[in-house]
């Protein structure tokens, strides 16, 4: 009989729900294990709706965009982030929107002002913007805006679900009838950490064995070309390291490989001081020109991940101060890192298209 009078209880709660607001029900949110992968996050390699849209990562979160072709309402669109272990995003924070805006939205992607995308949010109160609730039962709050100013919605009684609208100055929100047919965008927290996917580095034992006379050769007091180790490789010392400059122009997979059959490494900065003395005339012996290095990257969902490749002691970079103050600004197509010694002696990061042509600058370690 208890169980009975729970079950009534719990009906006539929904029953009451459902007469008093138009608000649509909550959806249950039941993920598809055949689309996820060991960890439960949604297996971004084996994509099974051909095109579904395309899966981003920034700021510790997965993100999915659907495609202009992929359209659904609101409920449909959050069963489908749910299948996914997603949810509909719902930016419920200022430092996840200005995340976005500044990793996923400069994407030329987007077609500002023309296509409109179901979020997570429908308001709990018609007579207020906030708080508002997603569509699993989760509450928060949104700043309610078009075109960077904060507005009131007007048509709560009959627009009850968000809306976000790629703008020139970030994502605006506005509010939509429910059952029209919108592009979506689902998010989860991103529970693994990525590293770019980097092409093997082999050392040859000939080639490191052939070099290895000219690598004694070099110390302080050489100048750049004073070691010249075949056709325009080029052996000198500075800022306490051992470099080697090939100058003939390959690209990023050859310089790899160039270096790293020699037995040193794609050049990579574990300080922001190293990049100065590279940088500085009279501490560098290096010549103005663009150069690889091994920063890349590469692989599904690294788009704002970057790593050093070519050495066992792969790592991140996180140093932001290594870049120049325009970059990275195409990580989705210009997925190597070039480094670029102006006149000024200034020395930054580029993000660069991976099969332009540079000199390498190797490391030896």
């Amino acid at each position: 009989m208890g169980s009975s009078s729970s079950t009534s209880t719990s009906t006539s709660t929904t029953t009451s729900t459902s007469t008093t607001t138009t608000v649509p029900p909550y959806v249950e949110c039941l993920a598809n294990p055949a689309l996820l992968d060991s960890s439960g996050l949604v297996n971004v390699t084996q994509n099974p709706v051909v095109y579904e849209g395309v899966y981003y990562s920034a700021c510790g979160i997965l993100y999915l965009i659907s495609d202009f072709i992929l359209t659904k309402n609101l409920t449909d669109a959050s069963a489908h982030c749910c299948s996914r272990n997603m949810t509909l995003a719902n930016f419920a924070t200022v430092e996840e929107l200005e995340c976005f805006w500044n990793t996923i939205l400069i994407k030329p992607y987007w077609n500002e002002d023309v296509i409109s995308i179901w979020l997570a949010g429908l308001p709990t109160n018609e007579s207020t913007a906030t708080p508002y609730v997603t569509l699993t039962g989760t509450s928060y709050s949104i700043t309610y805006q078009r075109n960077g100013a904060v507005m009131n919605p007007s048509k709560l009684s009959t627009e009850l679900c968000l809306i976000g609208i790629p703008s020139s100055k970030g994502m605006d929100f506005a509010m939509s009838t429910c059952d029209i047919l919108k592009q979506f965008m689902c998010e989860t927290p991103l529970t693994r950490s990525l590293f770019p996917i980097c092409p093997d580095c082999t050392a040859k034992a000939n080639r490191v064995a052939a070099i290895n006379p000219y690598v004694r050769m070099v110390n302080d007091s050489t100048p750049y070309k004073g070691v010249v180790f075949e056709a325009y490789k080029y052996l000198f010392k500075s800022c306490n390291n051992t470099y080697m400059v090939i100058e003939s122009g390959l690209n990023w997979y050859e310089s790899l490989q160039s270096c790293c059959e020699l037995g040193f490494i794609p050049l990579m900065l574990e300080s922001n001081t190293q990049r100065l003395c590279l940088a500085n005339s009279t501490t560098s012996k290096l010549p103005v020109g663009t150069y690889w290095g091994g920063g890349a990257n590469h692989g599904p969902l690294n788009e704002n991940t970057y790593g050093w490749c070519g050495s066992s002691n792969k790592g991140l970079i996180t140093d932001t101060n290594l870049w120049d103050s325009t970059q990275p600004n195409r990580p989705w197509s210009e997925r190597c890192i070039a480094f670029i010694l102006s006149e000024s002696s200034s020395m930054a990061m580029h993000d660069y298209d991976c099969y332009m042509l540079a000199f390498p600058i190797c490391l030896l370690v």
